[in-house]
């Protein structure tokens, strides 16, 4: 069963891995930029990928196959190209090893993938590369090679574990106290099974009386959290963009009222994964004061004030002697 990969992070990762290598791989275009399967052991998977030669000139490609992993916590693969030969990248088997592209040519490169009757059941990732260059020039100089790959999400039907924790839910600066928004919300998901999953949830923001103060949801992009491995994700608690850091007092003032918030908060994460649907919720409190706008308000509140009881024993003042002026004079006087 083919299933569409929808996670924009490890796509992004992929295209970045093509245009930093090499300056040719923008010549070219591939599609799709990964595909996603659920089968059996000792099945096979035919499939296709196009590419797409956008250059003037022709440009010749090697097609070479490698695992990946999870590199860091953001989502980004991390692709084993100087790895022996295993697992996925083991199945994956391309119709051309080599091929040569014509300017504006789109050819069909077809794509099978035979799964082992002893694989491991889980999850396999691979990419499959189309690289050009890196052939010796005239001068001796070997030219940098360019690589444009299409991610390959395995899933292999048997005794699968979809287990998973919260690895930490907080803020991603790791304070607790903050004088205005915008606070950033990072949930750490550890994959502890075999196979990926993608938690989606949303995090809600309560404030001291249980009111309900802001709801994001948590995993928009459907990202995928890889065996063996952490991701985060992060939310951003905002009303309006703040100015530069180097601010002085009243562009801090500005921020403050555009991003007002007042006194403690407690922000739940819940999310959801794999098949059988299982939940992970954390909580995380942090404490919004405002401190510079209080003082502001509390010296203007404290003026407002002033003026009012200045202003009331002015004209109290004013009626008095209004009153005396015309009051007669002593009797005996007269």
């Amino acid at each position: 069963m083919r299933r569409p990969l929808l996670s924009v992070s490890l796509i992004a990762s992929l295209v970045v891995v093509g245009l930093a290598i090499g300056v040719q791989s923008k010549a070219l275009t591939l599609v799709p930029p990964s595909i996603e399967y659920t089968t059996d052991p000792g099945k096979k998977i035919e499939t296709t990928v196009k590419l797409f030669n956008e250059a003037s000139t022709p440009v010749t490609v090697t097609v070479t196959t490698a695992n990946f992993g999870a590199k860091g916590e953001t989502g980004e693969p991390d692709f084993k190209f100087d790895a022996a030969t295993a697992d996925l990248a083991s199945w994956i088997k391309p119709g051309q090893s080599q091929l040569t592209l014509a300017a504006g040519e789109r050819v069909t490169v077809p794509v099978t993938i035979s799964v082992p009757a002893n694989a491991d059941p889980g999850g396999h990732y691979a990419g499959i590369f189309f690289g050009s260059g890196g052939s010796a020039t005239d001068s001796g100089q070997v030219a940098i090679q360019s690589k444009l790959g299409t991610l390959v999400i395995l899933r292999v039907e048997g005794e699968i574990r979809e287990t998973a924790t919260v690895a930490s839910f907080g803020t991603k600066d790791k304070k607790t106290s903050y004088s205005n928004l915008p606070v950033t919300f990072e949930f750490r998901v550890s994959n502890t099974g075999n196979v990926h999953i993608r938690p989606q949830g949303t995090v809600l923001i309560k404030n001291l009386f249980g009111g309900e103060s802001a709801t994001f949801n948590l995993n928009d992009v459907n990202g995928a959290v890889l065996p063996n491995s952490i991701r985060a994700f992060d939310v951003t608690w905002k009303k309006l963009a703040a100015t530069n850091k180097r601010s002085n007092f009243f562009q801090k003032i500005g921020n403050e009222w555009k991003n007002f918030a007042l006194g403690p908060y407690t922000a739940t994460a819940s999310v959801t994964y794999g098949q059988t649907k299982q939940n992970l919720v954390a909580t995380a409190r942090v404490t919004v004061m405002p401190w510079e706008l209080l003082i502001v308000m509390a010296l203007v509140i404290a003026g407002v004030i002033l003026l009012i009881v200045f202003g009331v024993r002015a004209y109290n003042t004013a009626i008095i002697r209004r009153a005396e002026s015309k009051l007669p004079p002593p009797s005996g006087l007269r």
